[in-house]
């Protein structure tokens, strides 16, 4: 499954620098010594950029050993250091983190309060936190609305509200909110093979049942596959220390 999860989840440079020109106008910006935590690195994408963007050493935390696998399995530079923990419970000194990177991660917690309170516990008082992100508010990428039932689907992610509120709590307040555009299937039969690919390795897809990815697979496959599908964006969600 992580195999499965690295591949689909590929991104492009033309993704990936996006997403930096996104996250780039948020702070702090210091030439040197900043250190970024990126809290369910999953297979590692973004461990790999960070460093290209900033000047920055990243500490890739991800709870699972086989996505740690894949961390490893890729090119790693050598201010990535892979640690095993969750995001509820931090392996990290106070105020030892500069920026905090959530991507795709915030519905997989276990507790949001939790998460919030240890991230403001390790965050300097001039960092951010960056949730890049599905969200209940946000809108289902366009590959996957064939699918019926996914506004129950997406109801069950958390709303950028429901974030906003939580991280305000523990002393966070929104400084930025942006789509970006993403990475996704660009026609309705490359949307089909990716369904039929992370069936049982997306949360997204999780939600659906049997009947439902059947049926609108059925659907997708009846349309011509080479049409095109409207560009997908994800939310990021910028946060710095009251």
């Amino acid at each position: 499954m992580a195999h499965r999860y690295a591949g689909g989840r590929a991104l492009s440079e033309e993704v990936l620098e996006g997403w930096h020109a996104a996250v780039s106008q948020f702070g702090p910006h210091r030439r040197r010594g900043q250190r970024a935590l990126d809290v369910g690195a999953g297979s590692g994408i973004f461990a790999r950029a960070w460093p290209r963007w900033r000047q920055c050493e990243v500490v890739a935390l991800e709870p699972e050993a086989a996505m740690r696998s894949e961390i490893v399995a890729g090119r790693l530079p050598d201010d990535v250091h892979i640690v095993a923990g969750r995001g509820e419970r931090l392996p990290l000194r106070r105020a030892s983190i500069h920026i905090a990177w959530l991507s795709t991660v915030v519905h997989h917690l276990a507790s949001l309060d939790e998460c919030a309170s240890e991230l403001r516990r390790v965050l300097t008082d001039d960092g951010v936190v960056l949730i890049r992100g599905l969200f209940a508010d946000s809108g289902a990428p366009p590959g996957l609305r064939f699918l019926p039932g996914w506004e129950r689907a997406l109801s069950v992610f958390p709303s950028t509200t429901e974030v906003e509120a939580t991280l305000s709590a523990y002393g966070f307040g929104l400084v930025g909110r942006t789509e970006v555009a993403d990475s996704g299937p660009l026609t309705i039969g490359e949307a089909a093979k990716w369904i039929r690919r992370l069936r049982h390795a997306d949360s997204f897809l999780a939600r659906f049942t049997d009947d439902e990815i059947a049926a609108g697979l059925a659907a997708m496959d009846a349309r011509d596959t080479d049409q095109a599908l409207d560009a997908g964006t994800l939310t990021l969600l910028a946060f710095s220390v009251h």
